[in-house]
């Protein structure tokens, strides 16, 4: 069961957004998990949580003392946990040299994949918006094209991975059905701790899905809303590849 929601964060005084690095919020979420289940995190493939912080990417010069997140998780179990650690007063816990004095959950949201397999209006028009940097992988090289091979087939990795109820894609059927319609949209160059520098693409995508198949069809519209919970592409726990549909 997918479910994602924000978190209000509070801090002990003011800095910058670009201060506030993803990569030190997701150690700072894992820190929060006993050591063979945050070991047992890190070592998965598909990650099984998303972090999206979009004002880390934009150089904004507003000093902020309190800032939101949404975090999503695809684990069920995960999601119980993840609940009940940040409803928990801790210690107070440091980025950089702000600390962070409280975290306040809000705007809890939850789909069953079976209601993503069966609640959609049968569109053949998809349109995905890359609010942060996206890198997809092609043949083990980052890409940073909008290829819908990639797009779907990564959705479907993360969704057979969390999912009892598999989906099966054929890279040929992609080709042949779903045509990108039009594009726009622009690269970021990333820096941050714990990654080398990094180049992924933000806008949107619309694409058109040619096919005479309602089962084939429904499978591709319930990745799209999967793919809100998702994201798409790598570091995806470190807010990259965050998507809204449209």
């Amino acid at each position: 069961m997918p479910a994602k929601f924000l978190l209000d964060i509070y801090l002990d005084k003011a800095t910058l957004p670009q201060f506030i690095p993803p990569s030190r919020l997701n150690e700072i979420f894992l820190l929060k998990f006993p050591l063979e289940k945050r070991l047992k995190i890190e070592e998965q493939k598909v990650k099984p949580y998303t972090i999206s912080y979009p004002r880390f990417f934009y150089n904004e010069k507003e000093l902020i003392t309190n800032f939101s997140i949404e975090l999503s998780v695809l684990d069920e179990k995960l999601l119980e946990y993840f609940l009940e650690v940040f409803s928990i007063p801790s210690d107070r816990l440091l980025i950089g040299d702000v600390h962070i004095e409280k975290i306040k959950i809000k705007n809890l949201q939850e789909e069953d994949f079976e209601d993503l397999l069966q609640n959609n209006e049968l569109t053949t028009e998809i349109v995905l918006d890359f609010i942060t940097p996206t890198i997809l992988e092609k043949k083990n090289i980052e890409y940073l094209l909008p290829d819908p091979v990639e797009i779907f087939i990564d959705a479907t990795e993360k969704w057979n991975a969390f999912s009892r109820k598999k989906i099966s894609f054929d890279n040929d059927w992609i080709l042949k059905h779903v045509r990108i319609t039009a594009v726009f949209l622009r690269t970021f160059h990333v820096e941050m701790p714990t990654l080398p520098p990094k180049v992924g693409f933000t806008g949107k995508v619309f694409f058109k899905i040619n096919t005479k198949s309602t089962l084939e069809l429904n499978k591709i519209l319930a990745l799209k809303r999967f793919i809100e919970y998702s994201h798409l592409g790598k570091y995806t726990n470190l807010s990259f590849g965050k998507v809204i549909t449209l």
